[in-house]
């Protein structure tokens, strides 16, 4: 996601760059090479140093584009397997579009922006919301602020949520270091949690699974779901939710008493 971005940002920069001042000296086509070369949030972060209005509009633009192109069906899946058990588990988003909340129906009193451990919501944005500029996380400054800062807010609400829940990431590819650094903190601290990521997978890559899964399982306790996308793509996905909702449903039935023991309880990450 993080490249595919990066690259759209700096062909809509490199589109629009004569709104930049003194373009020809801070966005040339050297520039403009080098960047596509540099690191992702390195890249992101000179666009946003150059020229924060343009950065803004395009960024907006980009998701709202994504968010007509994105596939309902899988939200709608992710949804019965997320929210299964109503009242105990919710979801929290690591991208910034409004499709989840709003293909759910999810109302703005369900949702938090700033994250909150002792108030939890069914769905929290922790890089912020797309109609929110002043809430987004992607700069390295951004990150930063968000995770670096003395007391941060989202430190505390991740860690804790690391340390009391079992969580399940979709959609999220682990590249943050910082969540993985969080988890890792959350482990030290004692959380002996197992948490699980959807993964996709294709038949050449198998090895490349192999290491990863290898790799988080035994340092950050992670253990890794597979899809494979070599026939259908991603919309294998679907019906990989759809077989794991159908067996959370099938379980919460067996379950006589309406409370839900802390245990089963769980945070999805997307």
């Amino acid at each position: 996601m993080w490249y595919e971005l990066k690259n759209s940002l700096i062909m809509e920069f490199w589109n629009q760059r004569e709104q930049i001042e003194d373009w020809k000296v801070r966005f040339n086509f050297n520039i403009k090479e080098a960047l596509e070369k540099k690191d992702n949030i390195e890249s992101i972060s000179y666009l946003y140093n150059i020229s924060k209005d343009l950065f803004k509009n395009i960024l907006q633009k980009i998701f709202e584009k994504c968010k007509k192109e994105s596939t309902p069906e899988i939200y709608q899946e992710f949804s019965n397997l997320a929210l299964a058990n109503n009242t105990q588990n919710f979801i929290i988003q690591t991208n910034i579009d409004k499709g989840l909340e709003e293909t759910l129906g999810i109302q703005d009193t369900q949702i938090a922006i700033n994250p909150n451990f002792g108030i939890k919501k069914k769905l929290t944005y922790i890089h912020g919301r797309v109609d929110k500029p002043e809430s987004w996380v992607f700069t390295q400054k951004n990150y930063n602020d968000a995770y670096l800062e003395k007391n941060s807010n989202l430190m505390d609400f991740l860690e804790n949520i690391f340390i009391n829940y079992n969580v399940i990431f979709f959609g999220c590819s682990l590249t943050d270091t910082e969540i993985l650094q969080t988890i890792a903190r959350a482990n030290n601290n004692g959380s002996t949690k197992k948490h699980f990521s959807f993964e996709s997978v294709t038949i050449d890559c198998k090895s490349k699974f192999m290491i990863k899964k290898t790799n988080l399982s035994n340092t950050y306790n992670i253990s890794l779901i597979p899809y494979f996308i070599d026939y259908n793509g991603y919309e294998h996905l679907s019906d990989v939710l759809k077989s794991l909702s159908d067996v959370v449903v099938s379980e919460l039935l067996k379950i006589k008493s309406p409370l839900v023991e802390k245990s089963k309880e769980r945070a999805y990450v997307e």
